[in-house]
């Protein structure tokens, strides 16, 4: 027995030192895992026995934490409720007797087996969280976490089953496990109307199941084994379930709208819908098929869920939905969409017939609502899918029917140029038809009905295509009853296109036949004669047919107008004449008795305006003012007011310039400068400028200017120019701090300029700079030797030495002119040191002899900037041997003329006051 027991102890010992202990199991499946010796099997009360009577003797405290357990461990194995129940009360006291021990996650393991047993559920999640929370690394921690939430899950508090699943999935990942949790949190949460959540879980799940990203129900299941395809149906159906509770139109957007679970994307949408059919919620079936159609156009089975949503309209007479579905099916899944070249022939053949039928079914819809409600809207849907109809099922055999129909909706809806087009079609690109003849005449219609809402420019555009249409007309239906009328519409349309030789031709033919009674009619006649000589620019003789005309009409006659309006045009043309023949009294004259004469707001306004235009060319400027003054404040919002506009203001500023008006020229200026184009508003600011300083309004010029650079830095010359004008404006008006900022404007403008650089604004640079250093020359020259001697020299020669540099800077440019210029003034600056010396006074204590001696000194001090003066003008007059002479080098010839007196006049050198000076 004895042996018995010390070989159970060493199991014990061995199975404690384990790590790896497994997760659900008995205890003698966990023994078996080690090597241990083959013995005769011993019944379970025996060991049980043999362990109660190891703890009688003297054992030691290890061998006794080990049988204890082992006692409640196999107690617990036995099925009898009443040694159960001993197990259980044994490893409670174990865990009060050894509450620190380790491997105690064990004993609290066992004891939640007990408790669940027992049944006793809620003492199991106490033993089961006390497991988790001591020992969060346990290895039962996983299954402890999972049955304390399946308890949870059991007693329906889905709350706390929710958030024991949620520690879970984030601590485990057992596939067991995980996938269990993920489904069982999945209803959890749709049981507590959690819909989003439990879609998030069940699409996890979902994808754990389906590791190949299969898109269809029996792919997803064929990836999972045979006993789980019940919890795949599960799945799908939560999500569904979950779907129908919430806003799904949003929810299952948000769902595919990325990548992540795309591949269910077709599958959920039609369970979906089915599962909302078979609920009978029709419309949100119709509605998630349409979902699914309208986020994946270029889907196969996105076509096919959009026919059934139209099935479900159709059999359920949803009228408007199904005419709006049919057109979203044509326009998405129709032969030119990006849909229909993807698929396969075989895919195309499959819709084609469908489509056809869904075509002619819109068509017919919206021909008839447009006839009752004489919408455009109806009309451009009827037009839209009978065209459709046409580019897609040319060759069928009522393609010639339905082109009329098309043609009659398009006059019918007033789109006369389309009808035109399509009458056309109808008429002569098809076998001879019921309505072939119809459709020609018709065309003819349309060209009337375009012609009486179209303005002349653009009716003129069209119109010989109308004369063709007329003659093609005449030419194949010559029975038709309204032959006489399209023959003068004809005659009148010859004109119109300019071929006024027919024209003639064809309204004499008219009259002289009598073909047409009604004098209205002849009068058009005889109008059209008058506008051809007008056409054939006879217009001295045109306009005495006027005159001719207009004493044979009425005021209210429709025609006069025209008339008028055609005499005050053939004055304009003579005017025109006279102005090309530089007669231009005589053109002004014409175009201002054109102005009086017509009834057309814009040829009057023409006509005024090349008046002027007239009067300027013979400088009659005051005449020309009135009338253009007139015509600004007119204002007119008419399309010919808006193409003189910009003349006219051009044309003022003009006259203001040449009168002397400056600042009314200014205004005009900037009024072009805001109207005109990048290039020139500089010109146009420029001039403005300038007319604002020929009036004497400095600051407003200085304002432009200063407008000018900022907005035209470049061509730099330009800018740079106006920086001088500034600055010399300021230096004019003693700003001299102002002047000197925009003096060094030009510099910086020059030295930043970049390629934009060349020698004129090297130049102006170097001229900036010269001006610059005269403030400085000016305190130079100012500064006078008195006394002290010694102190005030000191200042004299540091701003001698700032005049020198300043000076040097513009030298630096090498400019001509502005080189020689500061050569000279250095010059003079150091002529201008000798001289200081020489005047500076004497120290009074000087007597007699001390006093020559002084004098002495002070010139031979004075002597060295002489010469130094003396060279730098030989220097700058030696240019003019290379052809150089300007205002500096003469300035020097005169300088030169003064020093070399003094240069050989100086005296002999007198040392003792030399510390004196120096």
């Amino acid at each position: 027995m004895l042996l018995k027991i010390f070989c159970i102890a060493v199991v014990l010992l061995v199975s404690a030192c384990s790590s790896n202990a497994p997760l659900i199991g008995s205890i003698s499946e966990r023994v078996t895992l080690f090597d241990v010796p083959e013995s005769a099997p011993i019944a379970t009360s025996d060991v049980i026995d043999a362990y109660q009577k190891s703890l009688e003797g003297d054992t030691s405290n290890s061998i006794r934490i080990l049988a204890e357990k082992r006692i409640a461990d196999l107690t617990l194995e036995q099925s009898d409720q009443q040694k159960i129940k001993d197990s259980h009360i044994g490893f409670i006291q174990y865990l009060k007797k050894y509450p620190n021990q380790v491997g105690n996650d064990y004993i609290w393991y066992q004891l939640a087996r007990a408790y669940s047993t027992m049944n006793n559920q809620n003492e199991k999640i106490n033993a089961l969280m006390a497991l988790v929370k001591k020992y969060p690394q346990s290895a039962y921690f996983n299954e402890s976490v999972f049955r304390i939430a399946e308890t949870f899950f059991a007693k329906k508090q889905f709350n706390a089953a929710t958030k024991w699943y949620g520690v879970l999935l984030k601590k485990t990942n057992n596939s067991n496990f995980l996938e269990r949790a993920l489904y069982k949190k999945s209803w959890a949460e749709f049981k507590l109307k959690h819909y989003a959540n439990a879609i998030d879980s069940a699409l996890i799940l979902l994808d754990k199941k389906n590791q190949k990203k299969n898109s269809n129900l029996s792919q997803i299941k064929a990836r999972v084994l045979e006993k789980n395809t019940n919890m795949v149906d599960d799945i799908i159906h939560i999500i569904v379930l979950s779907l129908s509770k919430s806003n799904f139109d949003d929810v299952i957007e948000q769902y595919f709208s990325t990548a992540t679970h795309k591949n269910y994307e077709s599958l959920l949408y039609g369970k979906l819908a089915q599962f909302f059919y078979e609920k009978n919620r029709l419309l949100d079936a119709a509605n998630v098929y349409l979902r699914y159609s309208k986020n994946n156009p270029q889907e196969f089975i996105a076509a096919k869920y959009h026919l059934a949503a139209l099935d479900i309209f159709r059999q359920n007479n949803f009228i408007d939905l199904s005419a709006k579905n049919i057109a979203l099916l044509i326009t998405r899944f129709g032969v030119s969409s990006e849909f229909w070249r993807k698929i396969n022939l075989e895919q195309r053949n499959e819709l084609k017939p469908i489509l056809k039928q869904h075509v002619v079914l819109l068509a017919n819809h919206y021909h008839s609502v447009a006839r009752k409600t004489n919408k455009q809207g109806h009309f451009n849907l009827a037009i839209k899918w009978y065209r459709l109809y046409l580019t897609t099922f040319l060759d069928d055999a009522n393609a010639a029917y339905y082109h009329f129909l098309l043609a009659e909706l398009l006059f019918d809806s007033k789109r006369y140029q389309q009808a035109i087009i399509e009458y056309s079609k109808t008429a002569y690109d098809y076998p001879k038809h019921a309505e072939t003849a119809n459709a020609a005449y018709a065309m003819l219609l349309a060209y009337e009905k375009l012609k009486l809402i179209l303005s002349k420019k653009d009716w003129f555009l069209i119109q010989e295509a109308a004369i063709n249409s007329a003659l093609k007309f005449i030419k194949n239906f010559s029975e038709y009853r309204y032959i006489n009328g399209v023959m003068l519409k004809t005659s009148q349309a010859l004109f119109v296109v300019k071929n006024y030789s027919q024209a003639v031709s064809l309204a004499s033919r008219i009259l002289d036949e009598n073909r047409i009674s009604d004098a209205r009619q002849r009068l058009s006649v005889r109008i059209i004669l008058g506008h051809s000589l007008y056409n054939l620019r006879q217009y001295a003789t045109a306009e005495q047919a006027y005159k001719i005309i207009l004493s044979q009409i009425k005021q209210d006659n429709n025609d006069y107008d025209v008339i008028v309006n055609r005499l005050a045009s053939s004055l304009y043309r003579q005017a025109e004449i006279f102005k090309d023949k530089k007669s231009y009294q005589k053109a002004a004259h014409y175009f201002l008795s054109s102005s009086t004469k017509t009834l057309i707001r814009d040829v009057r306004i023409k006509s005024e305006y090349d008046a002027a235009a007239m009067f300027i060319q013979v400088h009659d400027w005051n005449r020309a003012a009135v009338i253009l003054e007139n015509l600004k404040i007119q204002k007119l919002d008419t399309a010919q007011y808006k193409k003189i506009k910009y003349g006219i203001t051009e044309k003022l500023a003009l006259i203001y310039s040449k009168t002397g008006q400056g600042e009314k020229a200014a205004v005009e200026f900037l009024t072009l400068a805001n109207s005109a184009n990048k290039k020139h508003q500089a010109t146009m600011i420029w001039q403005a400028a300038e007319m604002y300083q020929l009036a004497g309004l400095e600051k407003k010029a200085i304002k432009l200017y200063k407008r000018y650079i900022r907005k035209f830095p470049y061509p730099l010359i330009d800018a740079l120019n106006a920086r001088k004008i500034i600055a010399n404006y300021y230096t004019n008006n003693n700003a001299y701090d102002k002047a000197s900022y925009w003096l060094r404007e030009i510099i910086k403008a020059d030295k930043y300029a970049g390629s934009q650089r060349d020698s004129e604004s090297n130049h102006m640079a170097a001229t900036a700079m010269l001006t610059l250093a005269k403030p400085q020359r000016k305190k130079y020259y100012q500064a006078s030797l008195k006394l002290p001697i010694k102190k005030n020299l000191r200042i004299k020669k540091k701003l001698m030495q700032q005049s020198i540099k300043a000076y040097e800077k513009a030298i630096a440019y090498k400019t001509t002119g502005v080189f020689t210029q500061a050569s000279y003034e250095i010059a003079e600056i150091y002529h201008e040191l000798a001289r200081s010396i020489i005047a500076s006074p004497r120290p009074p204590e000087l007597d007699e002899d001390q006093l020559e001696e002084y004098n002495l000194l002070i010139e031979e001090q004075a002597f060295p900037f002489e010469e130094q003066a003396i060279e730098i003008h030989l220097a700058n007059i030696e240019r003019t041997q290379d052809g150089l002479y300007d205002a500096g080098i003469k300035k020097s010839f005169s300088a030169l003329e003064k020093l070399f007196p003094i240069r050989y006049a100086k005296s002999e050198k007198i040392l003792p006051y030399v510390e004196l000076l120096n």
